[in-house]
Order: C-alpha cells, then sequence, then structure tokens
C-alpha cells in the first residue's frame, strides 16, 4: 500500500460503499472510519478491511494521517465538516447536498478558494452513461443550444423508510422539503449544458403519503428554473409518489435536436432526434457505453457503473492536482435551486433570485441568510414547518411504527 493516497471516510452508510470503492482503485486506500454509530461502524469494519481505527469524534478522525476525506454523513449536514477538512489540509468529496443554506454556501466557497487541496462534489448522475453520452452529443454540437429541459428523481423509498430514518422523528429524511434534494436531477442538465438558473420557483403537492411513515415535507417538489441563456429547465422530484421503478429521467430540447433516456425499465436506453434526421419517421435508440471503463471498475455495479466513474474522475484529479470533475461553484448551482425551490413554494411560488457565488459581492448579500426548515433551526424568522401547505402532524405511534419495523429488520438480518 505505499504510495496510495489515504482515504477517510465520514459516515458509515453510504460512505462504506463509496469507500469500498476507493478500496478497488489500484492507487487508493481508505485508512480511516467515522460515524456516531457504534452499529454502522461495525457494519463498516466489514466492508473496509484495510481500516486503521474507527472514530466516533469527527475532529479525532481529521487527525489521522491521510489524505483524503469522503463527505458521506447526514445529506443536510456536508458543508461544516467539509470546511473542517479543507482548512485541515485535506481533499474533500462530498456527497449531495453540498449545504443547507445559503450562509453555508458562502463559508463553503470561501473556505475551498482558500484551500489548497481540492473540493469536488459528488454528483453521481452526471456519470452515468446515459448522461456522459448526452454530454457528448451536446458538447460536439449534435444538439444544437439547450432551449428547454426535463428533469426527475423519483424514488418511493415509504417501503424501506425504517431503514433510511429509524424511527428517529428528528432524522433529516423525515424533514427535508420535497426540493431540496434537487442535484440528482438537475445537476446532469446543468453538467451537459453548461449553463446555470438565474431564477427559480417552487411548487409542490401537500403530503398525503409520506405522512404514513413520518415524512413531515411535501409528497412532490416542482422547481422551474430559467437558465442564464435563456432556456427554462423544470425539475421534479418525490420520495414518497407511488412508482416502481425509480426514476432518473432526462429530457433535453436543442436548437438542432432532442434527447431523453428511456422512462421505462431501462433508464440506460437513450433515445436522440437530431436535425440530420428530419427525413426518418424515428430518431435513433440505442444503450451507450462508458467510453473508457476503468479496469479496476469491471465487476462493480454502483447506479450503473456510475459511482464508479465518478471515483475515477475524482481520483484523476487529486493524483493530478486538478481540476476538480464537480468544483464547489458548479455544485452549488445544482444544490441551491432545491433551497430556493422550497422557500419560494413556502413563500407563495414568487420568483427567487438564483445567486452566483463565484462573484464575492454577492456572497456579501447571502452570508448571513440562515433560512432553514430544519427544526435544529426554528426560531424568529424561520419556516415553521418544511411543507409549504402548513404544518404536518405525526403521531408519535407513526414513529414507534418505524422503531419496531427497524428493530425487526435488523433481527431479520443476524445470522
Amino acid at each position: 500500500m505505499k504510495g496510495k493516497v489515504r482515504v477517510g471516510v465520514l459516515g458509515a452508510g453510504r460512505g462504506a460503499y463509496v469507500g469500498h470503492l476507493f478500496d478497488l482503485h489500484p492507487h487508493a486506500v481508505v485508512v480511516a472510519l467515522c460515524d456516531s454509530s457504534s452499529e454502522r461502524l461495525n457494519a463498516g469494519r466489514q466492508r473496509l478491511p484495510n481500516l486503521e481505527a474507527t472514530y466516533a469524534d469527527f475532529d479525532a478522525f481529521l487527525g489521522h494521517r491521510m489524505e483524503v476525506v469522503i463527505m458521506a454523513n447526514d445529506a443536510t449536514a456536508h458543508a461544516p465538516y467539509a470546511i473542517k477538512a479543507l482548512e485541515a489540509g485535506k481533499h474533500v468529496l462530498s456527497e449531495v447536498m453540498a449545504c443547507k443554506t445559503l450562509a453555508e454556501a458562502v463559508a463553503l466557497v470561501r473556505a475551498v478558494e482558500r484551500a489548497r487541496t481540492i473540493y469536488s462534489f459528488g454528483e453521481n448522475c452526471c456519470t452515468m452513461r446515459q448522461v456522459l453520452e448526452m454530454k457528448r452529443l451536446y458538447r460536439a454540437g449534435e444538439l444544437g443550444e439547450y432551449l428547454y429541459g426535463e428533469c426527475e428523481y423519483i424514488h418511493d423509498c415509504t417501503a424501506i423508510w425504517p431503514h433510511l430514518t429509524y424511527g428517529d422523528p428528528n432524522h433529516w429524511r423525515n424533514w427535508i422539503p420535497a426540493t431540496i434534494y434537487c442535484s440528482h436531477s438537475l445537476g446532469p442538465i446543468l453538467d451537459i449544458t453548461g449553463t446555470r438558473p438565474v431564477h427559480c420557483v417552487g411548487l409542490t403537492t401537500p403530503n398525503r403519503l409520506g405522512r404514513l411513515v413520518g415524512r413531515r415535507g411535501d409528497d412532490l417538489g416542482v422547481v422551474l428554473c430559467q437558465m442564464d441563456n435563456g432556456a427554462v429547465t423544470k425539475v421534479l422530484l418525490g420520495l414518497a409518489l407511488r412508482r416502481e421503478p425509480a426514476l432518473h429521467w432526462y429530457s433535453l430540447y436543442g436548437t438542432r435536436g432532442q434527447v431523453e433516456n428511456d422512462r421505462g425499465l431501462n433508464e440506460e436506453l437513450l433515445h436522440v432526434y437530431l436535425e440530420q434526421d428530419r427525413a426518418a419517421m424515428y430518431g435513433r435508440s440505442y444503450v451507450p457505453r462508458f467510453s473508457q471503463e476503468p479496469e479496476w471498475a469491471r465487476g462493480a455495479s454502483g447506479h450503473g457503473g456510475a459511482d464508479e466513474y465518478m471515483v475515477e474522475a475524482f481520483m484523476k484529479a487529486v493524483l493530478e492536482e486538478g481540476p476538480a470533475p464537480i468544483d464547489v461553484y458548479l455544485g452549488l448551482d445544482m444544490t441551491l435551486p432545491g433551497i430556493l425551490g422550497f422557500r419560494s413554494a413556502y413563500e407563495g411560488n414568487i420568483p427567487l433570485e438564483m445567486p452566483d457565488l463565484r462573484d464575492e459581492s454577492t456572497r456579501r448579500r447571502y452570508e448571513h441568510d440562515h433560512w432553514s426548515p430544519d427544526p435544529a433551526d426554528a426560531g424568529p424568522g424561520q419556516p415553521a414547518s418544511s411543507s409549504a401547505h402548513g404544518i404536518v402532524e405525526t403521531p408519535p405511534e407513526v414513529y414507534e411504527e418505524q422503531r419496531r419495523r427497524y428493530r425487526e429488520g435488523r433481527e431479520g438480518d443476524r445470522p
């Protein structure tokens, strides 16, 4: 293992899986794991055989000898830990979301600009094979200029809710608004086209299904974005909609053609119509191949290979000293429309400016904006609910039932 990049992982759930991919990489090894749960740490040890130590305390974890930290803790708590890791001289790969508030976004950008290490946003949907092919077509000029797009991430998680939230009423999945977890939808459109939102409008449907498992945000969110080139993007998100299988769907219209992936059982199937195909009744449909599949990743299957490509791109940046595959500015462009979308919906569907935090004068306008639906942030000036339709009352019995199902599931997993 001499000469390998030493990696630490914060968050032993999703983090243990991503860490496993780093262990497969020929130039990386996972040496430290941090999590507040001893149960998750024990499970993580089984997946990460090269660990030198595990930690419950993040500051102690940061003191371990390593060059990279993977942020895979709670989705709404990445920014503060990422800032600490950057200040400690570590490279950072952050799972989604990038931040919880606009103030955190400003602090994160400033920390990245001060750092001599790499920060990369780990939006793995950008490395799905169908998305990479859409990007190739667009960047080659085959589709012309971006005019309109739709993107959806629909995943009915209610059946596995006990194993996602453990029956904890304060778990982030129970309180997040419908629009906030938006980068799986919006991220690929931004990465493909190179455009960014400049205004956002949010709308949500009431909570009818999520409340049955203890979720207090609305069931579905839509964010409409006006892009900096004048295009329009519709972003749809839902974690409690009745649909199987889960869907990642992207549709892009340009001045010279249109492309979308399939909405059926094979979302890797791509449908392409180009201007030069005008004489044909139908466009072309095919499953694209990865252009260069890493040898170390053969046989791995994280999100159809997207996770492996994400790790490969990040490691290339670390080994070659940059640039980041998805830098902090693009990561925030992928994250902030979800935050602003809920704020828009909560305040009556008003259009809100999407700040470009590449500019320090813009940052100063938002550096004290701590508006947040997190119950831990409750107080004057904060939203009273993570639903745009009012407070969702959840009987204690709902969480008791989720805890019971979680315990039964864990017992059923034991040999």
